[in-house]
C-alpha cells in the first residue's frame, strides 16, 4: 500500500526484504522504495504538461523569444507541418490513452518512440513513468509468485 502513496517506502520494503531476502525482485526495489515512486494519477498530472511543451514543440509554438518574428511573419510565410509532427502528436495522444486506462508502461514505451526535442520535453516524465513501471511489474511479479500454488517456494 505505501508503494502505491507516491512517496519513499524504504520501512516497508526492509520488511519486505526481511521475508524475502533473497528475492530479486525485491532486491531491484531497493532504490525505487528510497525515491519513491509517483502515483498514476501524480503521472496523469504531469504528464499533461510535459506533452503540452512536446505537442507545442511539434507545432513549432517554441518559446525562444521569436514568436513575435514567426507572428509577424505568418501571413507571409506558410508554415506546414511536417509527416513527424503528426507522428509526435499521434504518439502524445496514443501515450495520453494508455495513461488515462492506467497502463503506464504501455505509455512508457509508447513515449520512448518520441524524437528530438519532443522527446527531451517528457524526459522528466519519463524517468517518473519508468520507476512506477518498474514498481508496478516487481510487484506484480511477487504477487504472482505468492499466489501460486505453489506458494512462492519455486516448486
Amino acid at each position: 500500500a505505501a508503494a502505491n502513496k507516491g512517496g519513499a517506502f524504504v520501512q516497508q520494503h526492509r520488511t519486505l526484504a526481511g521475508l524475502f531476502p533473497d528475492d530479486p525482485d525485491v532486491e531491484a526495489m531497493r532504490e525505487i522504495a528510497r525515491r519513491g515512486a509517483p502515483t498514476v494519477e501524480q503521472l496523469r498530472t504531469e504528464f499533461s504538461r510535459a506533452a503540452d511543451r512536446a505537442e507545442q514543440i511539434a507545432a513549432g509554438q517554441v518559446n525562444d523569444g521569436w514568436g513575435w518574428l514567426r507572428g509577424a511573419m505568418s501571413g507571409i510565410v506558410t508554415v506546414r507541418r511536417t509527416d513527424a509532427d503528426e507522428a509526435t502528436l499521434q504518439i502524445i495522444s496514443s501515450a495520453r490513452a494508455s495513461l488515462s486506462r492506467g497502463e503506464v508502461a504501455e505509455a512508457v514505451e509508447t513515449i520512448e518512440r518520441l524524437e528530438g526535442e519532443a522527446a527531451g520535453a517528457m524526459n522528466g516524465w519519463l524517468a517518473n513513468a519508468n520507476r512506477r513501471a518498474e514498481l508496478d511489474d516487481r510487484l506484480a511479479s511477487i504477487n504472482e509468485r505468492l499466489l501460486s500454488p505453489a506458494g512462492g517456494n519455486g516448486n
